[in-house]
């Protein structure tokens, strides 16, 4: 009882299986409980098991003994099977109607039948009983109702020809006769181009190239093959990039020289390009204006040099030691310096003066009652013509006592002034001036301690 149980589970999941279309190897699943018995002595050979199909009949995997073919459930031989249990009985078809279609002249026709969708078998009923062999249910196609002449037509580029034939105004098939006996299948020309051939041309740095193709002069369209049949839609071949040497870095430009940007020369054209963009030519006979030199921008400047001891005593009546004023242009951009113009001379006593170049320098100098010393004052008249927008640059050679105590005022504000290289040991101060109207005096004062005791003023005067 167990067996046929066993079985009939077995068979169930493979008709299952098999109805799906997919082959499983299926294996003797045992049998029912039997005494223990002595394993087979000859040699065993597994075979796998195959599902049933709806075209041939299946079977359980089992062992067969190669000296006494005989059949056993397990590789050792105890379990002997007969070989009728190891079949599995064949499947039924599961049949698909197929409707039936008309024949036409161009096309065959099919009578209404069924077919397995697993083994693809026809079967005339839906029961499957009657088999149809040698393809039966094809209906040959029909006469061809009518048949008309047609005349040549010489092909174009872009119109099709054929030759002179017969053709079924139906299905249009072609023919030698009006019968229709002969079939012609060449009479169709297709499309004809009047094509030629173009030799490649390569592409350089400065120029694009092209692919060799065949070209038709009447409808400029190019072509693959000989026959026209493959289109080439592009047969332009892109330039090659630029291949640079002898790179040079950006130079920026100054007031008087051009710069110029990064750029390097093309080994194959001897051209010129942008490092940044090899695409972008570089002409140094066209430069950018961010590279062409800017030109000086002029400020007028006076420094004077007063080697004047700001002590003094006032019994002193000697020469003041040698006063300078350098008068020139300099350029606010690149501090180049141009036109200089020197005023020399000695302030002999107060209120000396001399004068050049429409610069005159006027030395003075007061007592200090409270301190008994002599304060010395130095003014600068300069012409108003000589300035750029009103503004100078004037530079002093402070005392050897100038330190980080000492005060300067420019018209009693207390201001901070720039140290500019000098002589050694010299210490020199920057002012920068600015004239509201002609005329305008700036008035200057030191105190060179910041005690208030070694003070010394300057006057800058406006002409």
């Amino acid at each position: 009882m167990k067996l046929k149980i066993f079985k009939q589970i077995a068979f169930a999941l493979v008709a299952v299986v098999a109805g799906m279309g997919i082959g499983v190897a299926i294996m003797w699943g045992g049998r029912g409980a039997s005494a223990a018995v002595e394993s087979h002595s000859h040699p065993l050979v597994y075979n796998m098991g195959e599902a049933a199909t709806c075209d041939h009949a299946g079977h359980y995997g089992y062992y067969e003994c190669e000296e006494c073919h005989k059949f056993y459930e397990d590789k050792e031989g105890r379990n002997e099977i007969a070989e009728a249990d190891l079949i599995i009985p064949q499947l039924k078809h599961e049949l698909v109607l197929v409707e039936g279609k008309n024949a036409t002249c161009g096309e065959t026709g099919v009578q209404k039948h069924y077919e397995c969708k697993f083994c693809h078998k026809k079967f005339w009923d839906k029961g499957g009983k009657r088999e149809i062999t040698n393809n039966e249910e094809i209906i040959a196609k029909s006469a061809h109702a009518t048949i008309e002449h047609v005349d040549a037509k010489e092909a174009t580029c872009t119109q099709e020809g054929w030759y002179e034939h017969y053709e079924c105004i139906f299905c249009h098939e072609m023919f030698h006769d009006k019968a229709g006996k002969n079939p012609y299948p060449t009479a169709f020309i297709g499309y004809k181009h009047n094509a030629h051939w173009v030799n490649e041309v390569e592409a350089t740095c400065e120029h694009e190239g092209v692919k060799g193709h065949y070209y038709c002069d009447d409808c400029h369209k190019c072509f693959e093959d000989e026959a026209c049949q493959h289109e080439i839609e592009d047969v332009t071949v892109e330039k090659m990039p630029h291949d640079l040497r002898n790179c040079q870095d950006e130079v920026l430009p100054d007031c008087e020289h051009n710069g110029h940007p990064a750029y390097g020369e093309c080994i194959h054209c001897h051209k010129y390009y942008y490092l940044n963009d090899n695409s972008k030519e570089y002409d140094p006979s066209n430069l950018e204006s961010k590279y062409k030199a800017q030109g000086h921008d002029w400020v007028s400047s006076f420094t004077p040099e007063c080697r004047i001891n700001p002590y003094r005593l006032k019994s002193d009546e000697g020469k003041a030691e040698f006063n300078k004023v350098n008068y020139f242009d300099i350029c606010s951009k690149c501090g180049e310096k141009a036109g200089l113009t020197s005023i020399t001379g000695y302030a002999v006593l107060n209120n000396d003066t001399f004068t050049k170049n429409n610069v005159t320098v006027t030395y003075s100098y007061k007592n200090v009652e409270n301190f008994g010393e002599v304060v010395d004052y130095e003014t600068f008249t300069i012409d108003q013509t000589k300035l750029n927008n009103n503004n100078a640059t004037i530079q002093i050679i402070a005392p050897d006592n100038y330190t980080a105590s000492s005060i300067c005022k420019c018209q009693d504000e207390v201001v901070t002034l720039e140290k500019v290289d000098g002589y050694i040991g010299q210490t020199v101060l920057k002012m920068e001036i600015h004239f509201n109207e002609l005329h305008d005096t700036l008035v200057w004062e030191f105190d060179w301690d910041g005690d208030g005791v070694a003070e010394q003023i300057i006057h800058v005067v406006a002409a």
